[in-house]
C-alpha cells in the first residue's frame, strides 16, 4: 500500500468504540483444499445457496510460477469445490479477481488481470472482461473486451456491475493517459454496453489524475437505484497528510443525459480517519455508505503497515452533501488490523466485516507477528452509540488472512475467505453465531 512512515498526532475520535464482551461465533465449515491459490475476492451466491468465486493461481494453466487461475463452484451442502472454468493466460485471460456477478439467465461476468491481447503489455495480455454461460459439457467463456494498457485501462482490479439497461461498469487499476506514483498510469472508469451483434463497446467515463480525484482504484464499483456509481481509490485525495501518494477518496459517478458521467468525489481520507480505501462500498435502506479504509486511523505494533485502518460511515445529509464518520478505528491488537473489502449489513443495520491482520499472534503456533486476522460485529446505533463485537478470530489452523468481505444468510450464518489456510494456500470459510439462549 501506499502511505508514508511518518508518525501522526492522532486526535481523539468520537465514535472510537471499545470492543465489548460478546459470545464468540464458531467456525462450522473449512474447505482447505481449493482448486487454486490465494482467494482475493468476495464470495457470490445463487438462490440456490451455491457458492461462485475467483482464484487467482493454480488451475492446469501455465502461467508462471502457479498456474493463471480459476472460476469455481461450492455446491449448496457439498464440501468439494468444482473447477468451472481454468484459464490458460492467453486470449482467454488469466489471474482473474474480484466478486463475480451473474446476469438473470444465470450467466457470470468477472475479470482477469491478464491475457487477451498478448500483443500489449510486455506480452502478457493487459486484461479482460468475461462472461461464463453455462452449457450441457461446463462452462463456455467468452471474452467481452480487451484491454490495450493504453488509455482505455490495464489490469482490470475488481469484479463488475450491471445496470439496469444491461450495461456493465467495471475500474481498472492502471491504465489511461495520467501518470502517478511508481510512474505508473492512474486507472479508468469504464463502461461495456452491448451491441446487437454480441460485441461490447467500451466507454471511459472517468481517468483518473491521482490528485483531487484520487488513482489506482482496486475495489468493485457499487451502483444505486437511479444508476450513481460508487467506488473507492487508494491514492490521490488529499496529498499532503499522505505524502507524496495521497490518503485515496470516495467518489460517485452520476450519470447524466446523453450518457455522460459526472464525477464528485464524497469525502477525502485524511489518515487521522482512516486512509487507503481499497473495497467497494455498501448502502443501508436510508442511502448512507458504508466501507473499510485498509490503512489510518491508529497505530499499533500488531499492524504490519504502521496504521491499523478504520471502518466508516458516510452519512447522506439533507442538503446533498456527505458527513464523514469512523465507526472503528481498530488498534492491532484483539480486535484485528487492515480491513481490506467491504462490509455486510444486516436487515437491523448491524455491520460485519473482516480484519486481515491481528487477533491472534501467534499464528498456526509459528509466532506470526501480525496476526492471524478476525471477524467483527458493529451493531446498528441504539441512542446514537454502536458497539464494536469481536466475533471470531482466526488461530492459522484454520485460515488466516481473511481479506474478502463476508457474505450474510438468513440464519445469521457468515460465509468468506481465507487467502491463507493451515492445509493449504486458501479456505472457504463458516461462521456460525451462538445459539439463542
Amino acid at each position: 500500500m501506499h502511505q508514508t512512515l511518518r508518525q501522526l498526532a492522532l486526535l481523539a475520535l468520537v465514535f472510537t468504540l471499545a470492543i465489548a464482551a460478546h459470545a464468540q461465533y464458531t467456525e462450522t465449515m473449512n474447505i482447505g483444499n481449493l482448486p487454486g491459490l490465494y482467494p482475493n475476492g468476495p464470495l457470490t451466491v445463487d438462490a440456490a445457496g451455491n457458492f461462485y468465486g475467483t482464484l487467482p493461481d493454480g488451475g492446469s494453466g501455465q502461467c508462471y510460477p502457479y498456474g493463471c487461475g480459476v472460476v469455481y463452484e461450492l455446491p449448496a451442502g457439498s464440501q468439494t469445490p468444482i473447477v468451472l472454468y481454468n484459464f490458460t493466460g492467453l486470449t482467454d485471460g488469466g489471474g482473474p479477481g474480484g466478486r463475480l456477478t451473474f446476469d438473470s439467465k444465470g450467466n457470470l461476468y468477472g475479470v482477469a488481470a491478464i491475457g487477451g491481447n498478448l500483443s500489449g503489455c510486455f506480452g502478457q495480455g493487459c486484461g479482460v472482461v468475461y462472461e461464463l454461460s453455462p452449457s450441457g459439457s461446463g462452462w463456455v467463456e467468452t471474452v467481452l473486451y480487451n484491454f490495450n494498457g493504453g488509455t482505455d485501462g490495464l489490469e482490470p482490479s475488481a469484479g463488475v456491475v450491471f445496470d439496469a439497461k444491461g450495461n456493465l461498469y467495471g475500474v481498472t487499476s492502471w491504465g489511461g493517459p495520467n501518470t502517478c506514483w511508481g510512474g505508473q498510469n492512474c486507472g479508468i472508469v469504464y463502461k461495456l454496453s452491448p451491441n446487437s451483434d454480441g460485441t461490447w463497446t467500451e466507454t471511459i467515463i472517468h481517468t483518473f489524475t491521482g490528485k483531487f480525484d484520487g488513482g489506482e482504484p482496486y475495489g468493485q464499483l457499487s451502483i444505486d437505484s437511479r444508476g450513481n456509481l460508487y467506488g473507492t481509490a487508494p491514492g490521490g485525495g488529499n496529498l499532503t497528510a499522505c505524502a507524496p501518494n495521497g490518503c485515496g477518496v470516495i467518489f460517485r459517478m452520476a450519470p447524466s443525459s446523453g450518457g455522460t458521467f459526472t464525477f464528485s468525489r464524497l469525502y477525502a481520507f485524511n489518515n487521522t480517519l482512516g486512509a487507503n480505501p481499497t473495497g467497494y462500498l455498501t448502502f443501508d435502506k436510508a442511502g448512507n455508505i458504508y466501507g473499510n479504509a485498509f490503512q489510518g486511523g491508529k497505530t499499533g505494533s500488531g499492524c504490519p503497515f504502521t496504521y491499523c485502518g478504520v471502518t466508516f460511515e458516510l452519512v447522506h445529509q439533507s442538503n446533498g452533501t456527505w458527513k464523514y464518520a469512523p465507526l472503528y478505528s481498530f488498534t492491532g491488537g484483539s480486535d484485528g488490523a487492515n480491513p481490506e473489502n467491504g462490509v455486510t449489513l444486516d436487515s437491523s443495520g448491524n455491520i460485519y466485516g473482516t480484519a486481515s491482520y491481528g487477533g491472534q499472534q501467534l499464528c498456526g503456533g509459528s509466532g506470526y507477528s501480525p496476526g492471524c486476522g478476525t471477524a467483527f460485529e458493529i451493531t446498528a446505533a441504539s441512542g446514537g452509540k454502536r458497539t464494536f463485537n469481536l466475533i471470531y478470530s482466526f488461530s492459522g489452523f484454520d485460515g488466516e488472512i481473511p481479506n474478502g468481505s463476508l457474505l450474510l444468510d438468513s440464519s445469521g450464518n457468515l460465509f468468506g475467505t481465507t487467502v491463507v489456510g493451515f492445509t493449504g494456500f486458501g479456505n472457504i470459510i463458516e461462521l456460525s453465531p451462538p445459539a439463542a439462549k
